[in-house]
């Protein structure tokens, strides 16, 4: 499979009052973890964010070319700007994703299908730890033209699939607040993920 990893570290992290991608777990920060579990999965890794910040990582740093479109705007640049056939997706505050469950997502892609979405018992998706084709390139486009930032509302006009988590999870839990990164390094600050 063709596949390139775009991890989106291109948030203003508002409520975390600092920059998420750089909070320190396990001896690294976060962007840098991400990092490393992506290179389990392919050598085509893309950093979405601002160059000044993530040039030093040594991966290709893909500004938003349409900017303050959250990360609708970030997944669209990094599609547009290269060249795989499919995009796996992760918001950069993800510290307990696996990639046991990552390899199992990429393995449900099907030919006729555009994105494959985790989803929760209760219906909940999550949208930014998801499996994207290329074909999505002219949906978001149009979405981003017509001033519609919100992913749902392009996932509407693709063929998508969701892939079921059996139960909640805590694999998708995510750092925006102060709070929560307090819980995690409690709850998760000595183990190794």
């Amino acid at each position: 499979m063709d596949l390139a990893v775009i991890i989106l570290a291109g948030g203003k992290s508002k409520r975390m009052g600092k920059d998420k991608a750089l909070l320190s777990i396990h001896g690294s920060v976060l962007v840098e973890n991400l990092i490393n579990k992506a290179k389990a999965l392919t050598k085509t890794i893309y950093i979405s964010g601002p160059k000044e910040k993530y040039d030093k990582l040594g991966l290709p740093v893909i500004d938003d070319m349409i900017t303050n479109r959250g990360p609708l705007g970030g997944i669209y640049s990094s599609m547009k700007q290269s060249k795989a056939e499919y995009y796996l997706v992760l918001a950069v505050d993800l510290p307990l994703i696996k990639i046991s469950f990552l390899e199992q997502l990429i393995k449900t892609a099907a030919p006729n299908i555009d994105a494959c979405i985790p989803q929760h018992p209760d219906g909940k998706i999550e949208p930014l730890c998801a499996l994207y084709h290329r074909n999505c390139i002219p949906v978001f486009e149009q979405q981003l033209n017509k001033n519609e930032n919100a992913i749902y509302k392009s996932l509407a006009m693709l063929r998508c699939s969701y892939y079921p988590m059996k139960q909640p999870n805590t694999i998708f839990l995510n750092l925006n607040t102060p709070e929560d990164y307090s819980n995690y390094l409690e709850h998760y600050g000595d183990k190794k993920k």
